[in-house]
């Protein structure tokens, strides 16, 4: 079943517009989605699989928003959400802003990742 990109993220609305609420905030590299992931940005309930694209699209451009180095190819997806969903967490300007600090983090993430799976294809 198809649904356009407004329905999509129409029916996103409740899951990000009420984030959990947490006392204490942490944030990892995901390598699937290429992303930095805070624990209070993660949606809960059952998301379709288009939801769960959308969500790994949205941390995978934020994140290149932070590193200076953004996909493109997402903004208009990035654009819609922040208009569908504006009080989900990861719009938040210190989340996105380019961050030397967050983006050492990513750049070291990615290469922990990397030798990872090198190791793992030479076994």
């Amino acid at each position: 079943m198809t649904h356009s990109l407004d329905d999509l993220l129409t029916s996103m609305n409740p899951v990000f517009n009420n984030p959990p609420h947490r006392l204490s905030l942490e944030f990892e590299y995901q390598g699937v989605c290429d992303g930095l992931v805070w624990s209070d940005e993660v949606p809960t309930g059952e998301l379709t699989d288009q939801q769960e694209q959308v969500v790994r699209y949205l941390f995978q451009y934020r994140t290149g928003l932070i590193l200076g180095d953004s996909n493109p190819s997402l903004e208009a997806l990035w654009d819609q959400s922040m208009r569908a969903f504006p009080n989900w967490p990861g719009f938040k300007l210190e989340r996105r802003a380019p961050s030397e600090e967050l983006a050492r983090y990513v750049i070291n993430a990615r290469l922990k990742l990397e030798k990872f799976l090198e190791e793992d294809a030479n076994m």
